[in-house]
């Protein structure tokens, strides 16, 4: 555990006229001196469509509504009508940064149904994708909370090494987001032959630029009057909302699912779980910039082990299929076609529920499957950290001030396609 130090006193709500908010109407409450402000429901700090209603009394909010719902798409319903592997590419929309992450989730709760055991290469090679879609998400929080607070040069700094680690992302499955590389059974395709020597370059220049984002906001008497003591949320508070990830352990509890019930090869790295103080927005920042830099390690630790192992099998054999669909090329046209579609159609899932959950960029993410033996899923339901985190909301923002909204929005990086499933 590495606990991050955060002292100090409440702020004034000076500066609030730098928040980056843009509100859409202003009108006063009946028998009321207050006014309410709606803000969104889209709005720069959010990933999507999130609806605010902020009561105020001047600067001060006196109240905050929550509007989920504004991309609703069906997604658990969806997924039930489609095949085990057509569900995929919309499992990986959910979290549009670190798709990886909630991909592992659902091909893990399938595998359990399967019985598949996934080859330690896979293994390993999951992990070093989750964990670059992890520092990369961060990093795009950082990125947003530096320029909703006008700090434009950190802002860049922050995106410039996102894209580093978008790269190396685009270089292992061939896309920078929305990868398609987690399956079932394992991954698409084995480590690319050149990929460590383009990675280790990569990650010390993104560990430079990390050290130049914290010295433009973290050293920084603006930046830090901005985050502490700004939107608390207290460790009592956050387990009652169910939040998980980054903004409970900010809070001072250590809670995290590689450490405290490890899942794949979690167990064979060595990694510390960064924990706040007090849960403000400052425990938050630095909570999130610590965990990069964890990432980073783990990155390099998966690195060295599959270059040990070798070249060999990264996925389960589509046992679905009479032959791998590579195969496909030397037949004829009808043939091909036809085993496109039985590889397309999935396997004959046995009947059987299965849950699983990983710890995402955001928090706990996980799925519960249920099949009947066809080529469907009977129910799929998702446990989205965004859903909990954006009732938590009023309780972190009401009594703080107007300008509190856009930084904590940044930080908190609630996805709407996670809330409006």
């Amino acid at each position: 555990m590495s606990e991050i130090s955060n002292q100090g006193t409440n702020p004034s709500a000076a500066g609030s006229r730098r928040s980056g908010l843009s509100g859409s109407s202003s009108r006063l409450h009946p028998n009321s001196g207050a006014r309410s402000l709606d803000l969104g429901p889209h709005h720069p700090a959010t990933r999507g469509a999130l609806g605010l209603r902020a009561e105020l009394d001047g600067e001060r909010i006196l109240d905050l509504e929550v509007e989920i719902g504004f991309g609703h798409r069906g997604f658990e319903l969806h997924a039930q009508r489609l095949g085990w592997l057509r569900s995929l590419p919309y499992v990986e929309r959910l979290q549009s940064q670190s798709s990886m992450l909630a991909a592992t989730a659902y091909c893990v709760a399938a595998e359990k149904l399967l019985e598949f055991e996934v080859p330690l290469r896979a293994e390993w090679l999951r992990v070093l994708g989750g964990e670059l879609g992890r520092a990369a998400d961060h990093l795009g929080r950082i990125a947003n909370l530096a320029r909703i607070l006008g700090a434009g040069a950190a802002s860049s700094w922050a995106l410039n090494a996102r894209s580093r680690l978008w790269g190396l992302l685009e270089r292992l499955s061939g896309a920078p987001t929305m990868h398609h590389f987690i399956r079932l059974g394992g991954v698409a395709r084995p480590l690319p032959g050149d990929f460590g020597v383009a990675c280790r370059p990569a990650i010390d220049a993104v560990r430079l630029d990390l050290d130049d984002v914290d010295a433009a906001l973290g050293q920084n008497r603006v930046f830090i009057d901005r985050l502490r003591g700004r939107a608390q949320l207290s460790a009592d508070q956050g387990l009652a909302f169910s939040v998980t990830g980054p903004l409970l352990r900010a809070a001072g509890v250590v809670s995290d699912l590689r450490r405290s019930e490890p899942y794949s090869v979690y167990d064979d790295l060595v990694f510390d779980v960064p924990v706040g103080l007090v849960g403000d927005n400052l425990d938050r920042y630095r909570v999130c910039l610590e965990e990069i830099h964890q990432s980073l390690s783990m990155v390099g630790q998966c690195l060295t082990r599959l270059e040990a192992l070798g070249p060999g099998p990264v996925r389960v054999h589509d046992a679905w299929l009479d032959r791998e669909p590579g195969d496909a090329a030397s037949g004829a046209l009808e043939a091909r076609i036809a085993l496109a579609q039985k590889y397309a159609d999935g396997p004959q899932v046995p009947p059987g529920e299965s849950v699983s959950h990983v710890e995402s960029a955001n928090g706990e993410f996980g799925f519960s499957l249920v099949s009947d033996g066809g080529p469907t899923p009977r129910r799929v339901r998702c446990r989205a950290p965004s859903f909990f985190h954006a009732q938590a909301l009023p309780a972190m923002l009401v009594g703080g001030t107007l300008a509190d909204i856009g930084p904590t929005l940044a930080l908190a990086n609630i996805e709407s396609a996670e809330c409006d499933r």
